[in-house]
């Protein structure tokens, strides 16, 4: 019984963290918590707790395509080391449905999906042309994460990516829309691969531009424009227009919203003020940006505007405060037991230098 608690306990700390993790994005994170949970339930060798994390992980709102797959290829792992045939066929299934459940898409999709993969059996052409086309479609609404999606699906032809020429261009493109793109778990993915991809160092401005964003540090606007802009106003897309106006104004509001996340990273409380300072932007703008992410619950916060303070904590009841306390508590007892560990062997080694 008291193996089994210290199970669910370990395994509680580690969905807060992996909870954190993929509201905010963080590819790498995420995969460790997801990979630990089921670590640990392996060693337990607590099979039904295995087959239940890996079902509820995989039906987490938001949760990363990354995390899913080395969720589903660590427990492949553990296959072979079932105990018996009954245990294996269950993991087998449980395993088949979290991956069959990934892999469905809804219609648009489908036929995005059956279309590329068809006219790869044609031409490379013709995935050109059906990319390009998608999208101009998709500019039409400022839908920066799909059109990424679009050069992203150019990039991959093969016949662009021999030719540097090509991909050149393309990859500009690629970590354009993604810097336009508004913050969520589909667009941190494909930021964190593709500052992975090799020939981004042949571009190493545009590597500059994505890593700053996956760094939580404050961007200064002033500063990066300055960097960017020649490169932002004559950069011109495939089908010959400029970026415009309304992308200029979008990358703002993104390097704002950045900053933001960032401030909520590193403060619990601050004052309105200070916020506006740290955005470089006025007291009523700053409250505007703010509420904005809020509603589109990008982050948590509430204002206090009499006393003019934004609070990034989210209200907790009291069973999360109690599970709180008592993790601290145990984490305090622990420190107290290694420091008189310490104390004691540094005792025994200090009698032990005076005897001699």
């Amino acid at each position: 019984m008291e193996n089994q608690a210290n199970l669910e306990s370990a395994i509680e700390q580690l969905q807060n963290v992996e909870k954190h993790s993929r509201l905010g994005g963080d590819v790498a994170s995420t995969k460790k918590a997801v990979t630990d949970i089921l670590q640990l339930c392996f060693e337990a060798k607590d099979w039904k707790m295995l087959n239940d994390q890996i079902v509820l992980l995989s039906k987490k709102r938001g949760q990363l395509k990354q995390a899913v797959t080395a969720m589903v290829q660590q427990a492949m792992q553990y296959i072979d080391e079932t105990p018996d045939l009954e245990t294996r066929i269950e993991l087998i299934k449980t395993l088949n449905s979290v991956s069959a459940g990934k892999v469905t898409y809804s219609y648009i999709e489908a036929f995005k999906c059956f279309s590329i993969w068809w006219m790869n059996l044609v031409n490379t052409k013709t995935v050109f042309y059906f990319s390009v086309a998608l999208a101009w479609y998709y500019s039409h609404n400022n839908d920066y994460l799909e059109i990424c999606r679009c050069y992203k699906a150019i990039y991959e032809i093969p016949s662009v990516k021999q030719n540097p020429a090509q991909w050149v261009l393309v990859l500009r493109k690629i970590c354009w829309y993604l810097v336009l793109a508004p913050h969520d778990p589909m667009q941190s993915s494909l930021l964190n691969s593709t500052l992975e991809d090799k020939n981004l160092s042949e571009i190493p401005k545009f590597k500059l531009l994505l890593r700053q964003l996956v760094t939580m540090e404050v961007i200064q606007w002033t500063s990066l424009w300055n960097t960017f802009m020649d490169e932002f106003e004559n950069e011109k897309n495939l089908l010959g227009g400029s970026l415009g106006d309304k992308a200029a104004e979008d990358l703002k509001q993104r390097i704002i919203e950045h900053n933001i996340l960032v401030v909520s990273k590193y403060y619990s409380r601050i004052t309105v003020k200070r916020l506006a300072e740290l955005l470089c932007l006025s007291v009523q703008e700053a409250e505007k940006h703010l509420s904005d992410m809020v509603v589109s619950k990008a982050l948590v916060a509430k204002i206090d505007r009499p006393m003019g303070i934004v609070c990034f904590q989210a209200a907790k009841d009291s069973n999360d405060i109690l599970n709180s306390w008592a993790v601290n508590l145990e984490k305090l007892l622990d420190l107290v037991e290694k420091s008189c560990h310490q104390i004691h062997k540094e005792t025994m080694v200090h009698k032990a230098a005076l005897k001699v």
